[in-house]
């Protein structure tokens, strides 16, 4: 055991307890190292680092816990926690942050962003019921990504544009290249009246089959559930939204918005994108 008010040096294996109130280095980690600013490894992490700011290693099998960042220089088959970010060329386990780096990912990132060199990313041109034209980015890997897009209902003065932010996992069906996609996204829907005065929100829940019709191109489907929440200030001040839903299924109120439901569609097509 290494107990230090300011750091601790190993040049060897730590197979049992750094503790710092600044920093710990060490080479492979079978137990812990714990630091209130920076763990560094320049082996294997076995046990586990807990920083209050950065923890790094070249592979990590357990735990890296960190106040802002975790960073692997190889692989991560254990789990990277932090506020901010975390990297891994190889994602093999759990990654949860803001924002998630890495080279390739077989594993489970989750995060505002998840971006991998060599992971699951597409540019998408879709339609729907609300916005004819509508081009969207995913980002991250097959079990969870993160889907960032922009459309519109046409290029004339007054038409509606909607900005998307969503999230989303896929699931593999027999043949490698066919997937179904469970997506919830969020679009906030404006017009030339509107333009980000006030935040109006169509909620999705879209079920899509994907067909991959080759390594690069693949079309895809679906129905979806939509709920779009307004108020009754802007009801009364933007004409658009009493003429968005194409019809209703349910209409309710929850405090101050009204939130109309109905069952729409989706359908694209899809190019993986491979770096």
């Amino acid at each position: 055991m290494q107990l230090a008010g300011v750091s601790n040096v190993a040049l060897k294996n730590v197979n049992s307890v750094q503790i710092a109130g600044v920093v710990n280095f060490g080479r492979d980690i079978g137990g812990l190292q714990l630091a209130g600013v920076l763990n560094a490894s320049y082996g294997y992490i076995d046990g586990s680092q807990i920083a209050g700011v950065l923890n790094t290693s070249r592979s990590v099998k357990s735990l890296q816990l960190a106040g802002v960042a975790n960073v692997t220089a190889d692989t991560v088959y254990g789990a990277q926690v932090a506020s901010v970010f975390n990297f891994g060329r190889k994602v093999r386990g759990f990654q949860l942050a803001l924002f998630n780096f890495g080279d390739s990912t077989s594993g489970t990132s989750i995060g505002l962003i998840n971006l991998f060199w060599r992971g699951y990313n597409s540019l998408e041109v879709t339609t729907n019921e609300v916005l004819p034209m509508h081009v969207q980015l995913r980002m991250g890997g097959y079990h969870f990504y993160n889907i960032f897009g922009i459309g519109t209902q046409g290029f004339s003065t007054g038409n509606v544009w909607g900005y998307t932010y969503g999230m989303g996992t896929a699931i593999r069906l027999g043949r490698k290249r066919n997937l179904l996609h469970l997506d919830l996204t969020t679009t906030d829907l404006q017009d030339d009246d509107s333009w980000f005065e006030n935040v109006t929100p169509l909620v999705r829940f879209e079920l899509n089959f994907a067909w991959g019709i080759s390594r690069r191109f693949a079309l895809f489907g679906g129905p979806s559930l939509n709920n779009f929440l307004f108020t009754d200030e802007d009801q009364i001040e933007y004409s658009f939204i009493q003429e968005l839903a194409p019809y209703t299924m349910y209409e309710g109120k929850w405090k101050d918005w009204t939130i109309q439901g109905w069952v729409g569609f989706n359908a694209g097509l899809r190019i993986h994108l491979y770096f």
